[in-house]
């Protein structure tokens, strides 16, 4: 997300992530926030908290008990001369819900249009999206955005203030407890 600022320049909006306890300290200490490199952090900024994880909802109406292995994946190998592919045995994954909430912190309403426009038209314009982790499409859902500003008392500092949280259904797969079937290459 880029914004226009004061200067009719455009700046970049850096994403921060926090903990929970980081949280609680920055939104009491807005003026004295620095980024991972020590930089003072000014507005515009987005900042992602992780809320919950939870057991997940499994797509499948089916489990194992006790991640017997079931699934088996095909990786072709080809060493030059004989060309084949290997087997392997996986477990079952553990699936979970991760909770996160994504702020977005700004001096201006037209900002938090923009962000308003990234979140729900481009990134969730159907509800849902996906993210790649290690190569591997993951989907996130957004809930109800809800508007957190502190604009009532005229002698404050204006704060626009967005949360839209997003729920990111993963799954947990240990490559250490594949197991390899053996199987017959052919000669190419």
């Amino acid at each position: 997300l880029h914004v226009i600022m004061e200067n009719g320049l455009s700046k970049k909006v850096p994403v921060i992530y926090v903990t929970q306890e980081l949280w609680a300290e920055r939104k009491m200490n807005w003026k004295d926030m620095r980024s991972e490199n020590g930089e003072e952090l000014t507005r515009p900024f987005i900042a992602i908290l992780r809320t919950s994880v939870k057991k997940g909802t499994t797509p499948n109406k089916f489990t194992i008990p006790n991640k017997k292995k079931f699934t088996f994946a095909k990786v072709p190998t080809f060493d030059g001369t004989l060309k084949g592919y290997d087997l392997y045995k996986i477990p079952q994954p553990t699936y979970v819900d991760l909770e996160f909430e994504v702020k977005f912190i700004s001096h201006y309403m037209e900002d938090v249009d923009d962000f308003n426009e990234m979140m729900i038209d481009r990134a969730y314009s159907s509800g849902q999206g996906y993210m790649s982790v290690n190569g591997y499409y993951i989907a996130t859902k957004m809930g109800d955005p809800s508007d957190e500003s502190n604009i009532e008392d005229i002698n404050t500092e204006k704060i626009y203030q967005v949360s839209v949280p997003v729920t990111v259904h993963g799954k947990i797969v240990d490559p250490t407890e594949f197991e390899k079937v053996n199987t017959i290459k052919k000669i190419s």
